[in-house]
């Protein structure tokens, strides 16, 4: 999405940040790789199938000799399903590898991502201390500064984030950068229950603004919902 800024206030000039990404080939090949399905979904109901019958077939076995023919049955079919299906896992997976490595010419494990903590720890010590009424200055609606400072708070439950100013203009990377204090995925349901996912949550290229958005849309969204229902 994008932020229409002439509905917001003056704000301040946001931070100089250095790059946050590996470089672009690298870049390219890890969202190749992310974005690969080892196995078509019905591929994961026939692992599932596999496993119920190899479960069933040790419950049959430590049942008694009169199953001993269903139990040994089971258990060896389930188990073939199994291996069928890990090997074509294996394969799948090595397919990939191989293509990106043709395509791009080398292999990866991670991406070399730098630590920004210091930078955005700088900048955030160079901040005046959080003012709410300060705060609620730099958004267009009331309803819109509510939401950011709920999004605020539980990125302070979460995270180390100092009692310092944030701005609608602000990189994520100001949130994220931080030291985990709390649970990240109490955090990331707030945001999953209101429809935003988790790659927008984490989004490093959006703003504290187009956050705020998405929360806010999602939240209508679902109070509109449970009107129409009668809830």
């Amino acid at each position: 999405m994008s932020v229409d800024w002439t509905k917001y206030p003056p704000l301040p000039e946001p931070p100089m940040l250095p790059s946050w990404r590996d470089t672009p080939e690298r870049e390219a090949y890890w969202q190749e790789l992310t974005d690969f399905e080892p196995l078509p979904r019905f591929g994961y109901i026939i692992y599932v199938a596999g496993l119920i019958a190899f479960l069933a077939g040790g419950a049959y076995l430590a049942s008694g000799t009169a199953y001993l023919f269903w139990g040994n049955w089971l258990c060896a079919a389930g188990g073939m399903i199994l291996i069928v299906f890990l090997l074509a896992v294996f394969t799948r997976c090595l397919y990939c590898r191989v293509r990106l490595l043709k395509k791009y010419g080398f292999f990866m494990l991670k991406l070399r991502r730098p630590d920004l903590s210091r930078t955005v720890t700088a900048i955030l010590s160079a901040r005046p201390d959080f003012d709410e009424a300060e705060f609620r200055k730099y958004w267009p609606a009331a309803e819109l500064a509510d939401i950011a400072l709920e999004i605020r708070q539980w990125g302070r439950e979460t995270w180390a984030l100092p009692d310092k100013m944030l701005y609608p203009n602000d990189s994520l990377i100001l949130f994220y950068e931080q030291k985990i204090i709390g649970d990240d995925e109490d955090y990331e349901d707030h945001f999953l229950e209101l429809g935003v996912l988790l790659e927008e949550i984490y989004d490093y290229d959006l703003t504290f603004a187009e956050l705020a958005e998405l929360a806010l849309a999602g939240r209508k969204e679902w109070e509109q919902l449970r009107k129409k229902d009668g809830c």
